[in-house]
């Protein structure tokens, strides 16, 4: 189980179970959206919403050893085998951009208004700008 507590005020916002052991999670720059990876390499959205009993959480991906949000954005970068999927729009988690990749990837970098997954042993693959 995990839950949201309110810094500020000390109250529990909400709280939610799942079913594996969680790896990573790393919260939205406007801290609207949760995105979590488990023991079995499942990543999950849980949007935020003002009621802690309308949180539902959201399947986006399997077997998905790299997730990252990109920094300054709402966008979401994934690997799960050979296909890299992109997320401009959390809103709609069912548009992920999908492009075939070799490789692992290790970071998602953002400079100079340029978007670019790096991985081990190629060139970095440019993303369009977000």
């Amino acid at each position: 189980m995990f839950g949201a507590v309110d810094l500020v005020g000390g109250s529990v916002i909400g709280q939610m179970s799942h079913d594996a052991r969680i790896n990573w999670l790393e919260l939205s720059e406007p801290a609207d959206k949760l995105l979590f990876r488990d023991s079995k390499l499942r990543l999950w959205l849980l949007p935020f919403s003002n009621h802690p009993r309308a949180w539902f959480k959201i399947p986006l991906l399997a077997n998905c050893p790299f997730v990252q949000w990109v920094s300054g954005s709402d966008v979401v970068v994934a690997q799960s085998g050979t296909t890299l999927c992109v997320w401009y729009n959390l809103d709609s988690t069912e548009g992920a951009t999908q492009v075939p990749i070799k490789g692992d990837v290790v970071d998602v970098t953002r400079e100079e208004g340029k978007t670019e997954v790096n991985r081990a042993f190629f060139v970095g693959l440019p993303l369009e700008e977000v």
